[in-house]
């Protein structure tokens, strides 16, 4: 799926051989209101993206607030809830641009522990390369005689 571009179709190609339209052809010229509803519409999508970055990062901070809130074992009404929040699998609207040219929207799937994912894999990662240095003894030098 292609980013949205801010950009009317050229009028003197013809879309299916490429050649310049006006071959045997009286030459068209792009209505302007056509133009400009299509520039607000992929205005209109890329706002709606904006929008759904915001969004995800609100997400992402609503995360980051309420383990502060767990991590304190502070809560309004006196207890020590083990979760303060529950996360369920959510996602936000993205609007793209088909090969085609015409728009598609989509859900895109927030991964609100992504980051906790790659640091174990990292942290791992990390210990066994550690053993491994450990545990293999280093070369030996053959003395010179």
């Amino acid at each position: 799926m292609k980013e949205l571009k801010l950009k009317a179709k050229d009028s003197n190609t013809n879309s299916h051989s490429g050649r310049p339209a006006n071959q045997g052809l009286t030459k068209l010229h792009p209505q302007p209101q056509k133009i400009l509803e299509w520039q607000r519409l992929v205005m209109q999508a890329q706002r709606i993206n904006e929008l759904s970055g915001e969004l995800q990062a609100a997400m992402f901070e609503l995360k980051a607030q309420a383990e502060t809130v767990r991590s304190q074992n502070r809560h309004p009404n006196g207890t020590s809830p083990d979760n303060v929040c529950e996360y369920l699998p959510v996602g936000v609207p993205y609007v793209g641009q088909k090969a085609d040219g015409s728009l598609i929207v989509i859900t895109r799937t927030v991964d609100l522990f992504k980051a906790e994912r790659e640091a174990a894999s990292l942290a791992h990662f990390l210990r066994h390369r550690t053993k491994r240095k450990q545990i293999t003894p280093p070369p030996r030098r053959k003395n010179k005689s």
